[in-house]
């Protein structure tokens, strides 16, 4: 005869599951918007039947399991991808910010204006050409001293420039600088949280997204490695 109570339990443990995966549903839905949230799912597996008759074995001759139950909630996150990803955000950040810096150099290099470095040689070299013409003319004298400070303010005021954009960049180094270490602080303290978590036998999922959050804006600074190990802690 069946067991009602074995019939029961079974019932017990659909519902007691899916009330899980409802929860975890609110908790996905909720965190949709939350920057690199990675969605959640709970991984099921069958109740093995009875394997050996007992006291509160079921005793007909059909064998049958004892319901379901949860293994663990694991996240929708493939490290291969992440990986691939990150190499990738490094390369596109680097030719991005290579890009921006010799495009402000090239502007620096505006030969579209009167007092550019080439117009103010050129017309420098043509007063001097005048001047070996006749050299005696006070006014091609005047017109070259005139032209040779227009050409000297030029470069020096190029020279400037070249000087202030090296200081930004400098100044642009040390805050990356700056950055990434207080990203490497915060990822070695995600990681003791998510060891000091995972040893109750639980995932540290969340947190585990706050850290590859954090590995992805450190991808896009520097050229990072990084090593997980068989449990991808």
């Amino acid at each position: 005869m069946r067991s009602t109570f074995g019939g029961f339990e079974i019932a017990k443990s659909g519902i007691f599951i899916s009330q899980q995966s409802l929860n975890l549903t609110g908790h996905n839905i909720s965190n949709a918007e939350t920057p690199g949230y990675t969605r959640q799912r709970i991984n099921m597996a069958s109740i093995d039947p009875y394997n050996t008759l007992g006291k509160f074995a079921p005793m007909e001759s059909v064998v049958y399991g004892r319901g379901v139950k949860s293994l663990e909630v694991s996240q929708i996150r493939d490290s291969f991808v992440d990986r691939q990803f990150r190499t990738s955000y490094t390369e596109t950040n680097y030719w991005s910010t290579r890009y921006q810096t010799l495009d402000q150099i090239q502007a620096m290099f505006d030969e579209s204006t009167e007092y550019s470095i080439s117009n103010t040689i050129s017309e420098f070299f043509g007063q001097m050409t005048k001047l070996t013409e006749t050299p005696a003319d006070i006014s091609v004298r005047t017109s070259v001293r005139e032209k040779a400070k227009l050409m000297t303010e030029a470069i020096r005021s190029q020279y400037k420039s070249f000087i202030d954009h090296q200081v930004d960049q400098n100044e642009s180094v040390k805050v990356n600088v700056d950055q990434v270490n207080e990203m490497a602080k915060s990822i070695a303290e995600l990681n003791k949280q998510i060891y000091g978590f995972e040893m109750t036998g639980q995932p540290a999922n969340d947190l585990r997204d706050k850290r590859n959050l954090l590995l992805d804006e450190l991808s896009a600074i520097v050229d990072i490695t990084y090593s997980t190990d068989s449990n991808n802690k």
